[in-house]
């Protein structure tokens, strides 16, 4: 069945609208399903409901107006069908306009322009827990920097300082909310800085905090998952949690309390910013590549795109408290990562990659052992998915760290090995990944003695 044109949908929208008008003088009323499948009509004159039909339609040319004018990834779906309301209506309501395709081309085209005049270009700073203290510099993924509270202060200087004077704001209740906005942020000791170009303002915000996420999924295998739990994006307010307990003592019914307190973030030193930019420079080089997508939403980079999947269940693994699914989501983050094809034996498949691609990595192992001890970790991962196993079975915590391990050495291998020229790939076949796993596996089953693989000693996707 084809889907209905741009001119069947408007004729489609229009009928529901007589259609359900009729029915709501004949005195029925909408199920609460349709309650708010309306339309605002001209000035004056309220709303019209548009029925199930109509509501698709009308859907169905909002995403083709977004489509056409190429703002489906900038733009606010919401915002754009509301503007669309207000283009159809009086020009196939009110005025009578013929429906026909050059007609309602033009009122998609208008729509388009209306939408784009909402766009926005925005600095984004968005609170983090990253460490305890923030005394050293920030650190910078390409389009995504994390910085300290004294490097935010600095930055939004002089805009703090014109909206204080009233230069931007005069009502004194928008002077207070900047107020209440500043008394927040004074709880984190790190933000992320985020620039988003010409975006509805809506998906702007949207766009910066996905890529902060993915800034940090990234930042916390590159400074190792182990020292990077308590990192967070938009985590809780204040510089510290406080806890307490209450029990009774059974049988003389006195009572044992503690309280306490602990500083949020990770413990890290002071410098780990500049240790970081150090030691991981190339790291966070092609880190930043990566993350040129996050922020550009109409850049295709299929390659770039594995591996930001990849760092996202990763650091969702880090930063989960439950054990049984850390090892679910690190061992779903190196599928991602390893598999290129559907394949019989998924176990078998994936164990060998990631054997060949963290090879003397894990507790100095060489293939064939690094690959058994994989396996072992991904059948404990089967079975919790499977509900063979409870998730506090002992087998859970007894693998969790080693899925961690080979999460983290896999991801930093790829990001290291996969160079710029293929992070920057606009097309991309999975086969030629197939092709670089079953080069490096060559490799290694040649010569247990291989070792770490050098960046050097690596093929090339793209060859």
């Amino acid at each position: 069945m084809t889907k209905p044109t741009d001119v069947q949908n408007v004729k489609i929208l229009f009928a529901g609208i007589i259609r359900e008008r009729e029915a709501f003088r004949a005195g029925q009323r909408p199920n609460k399903d349709n309650w708010f499948k309306k339309i605002d009509g001209p000035p004056g004159s309220g709303f019209f409901y548009t029925g199930d039909d109509g509501w698709e339609a009308l859907s169905a040319l909002n995403a083709s107006a977004m489509k056409s004018g190429r703002i489906l990834l900038r733009a606010d779906h919401t915002a754009t069908r509301r503007i669309l309301e207000t283009v159809l209506m009086p020009k196939f309501g009110t005025e009578g306009i013929e429906v026909n395709h050059k007609n309602v081309s033009r009122a998609l085209s208008e729509t388009v322009k209306l939408s784009k005049k909402q766009f926005v270009s925005r600095t984004h700073f968005i609170p983090c827990q990253l460490s305890t203290f923030s005394k050293g510099g920030g650190v910078s993924l390409g389009p995504v920097r994390f910085i300290s509270r004294r490097e935010a202060k600095s930055a939004l200087k002089v805009a703090l300082d014109r909206e204080r004077s009233g230069e931007f704001t005069k009502d004194k209740r928008d002077r207070d909310h900047i107020s209440r906005a500043l008394a927040h942020y004074k709880g984190y000791q790190w933000f992320a800085q985020v620039t988003v170009a010409d975006c509805a303002p809506s998906r702007s915000e949207e766009i910066a905090l996905t890529a902060a996420s993915s800034a940090l999924d990234l930042l916390q295998a590159l400074i190792g998952w182990r020292g990077a739990r308590e990192m967070s994006v938009a985590g809780q307010f204040g510089h510290f949690d406080r806890t307490a307990a209450i029990a009774r003592n059974e049988p003389t019914g006195g009572l044992s309390i503690t309280t306490g307190w602990r500083m949020r973030g990770g413990t890290l030193p002071d410098d780990w910013p500049d240790q970081l930019a150090r030691d991981m420079d190339h790291g966070l080089e092609q880190a930043g590549l990566i993350l040129q997508s996050r922020v550009n939403p109409d850049l295709v980079r299929p390659v770039s795109q594995r591996l930001l999947d990849v760092a996202q269940w990763f650091g969702e693994a880090v930063r989960d408290p439950s054990p049984s699914t850390r090892v679910v989501k690190f061992i779903t983050a190196i599928e991602r990562l390893t598999l290129t094809e559907k394949v019989e034996d998924i176990a078998e498949s994936v164990s060998e990659r990631v054997a060949a691609l963290t090879i003397g990595q894990i507790d100095n192992l060489t293939f064939y052992p690094s690959k058994k001890l994989f396996k072992k970790i991904y059948t404990v991962r089967s079975e919790l998915a499977h509900g063979t196993i409870s998730p506090t079975d002992p087998k859970v915590i007894a693998v969790v760290g080693k899925a961690g391990d080979y999460a983290e050495i896999a991801l930093l291998r790829a990001l290291f090995n996969w160079g710029a020229e293929n992070l920057e790939l606009t097309k991309f076949t999975p086969a030629k990944l197939r092709g670089w796993f079953e080069e490096i596996i060559v490799v290694c089953k040649s010569d247990e003695t291989v070792g770490v693989m050098k960046v050097e000693d690596t093929p090339s996707i793209r060859e």
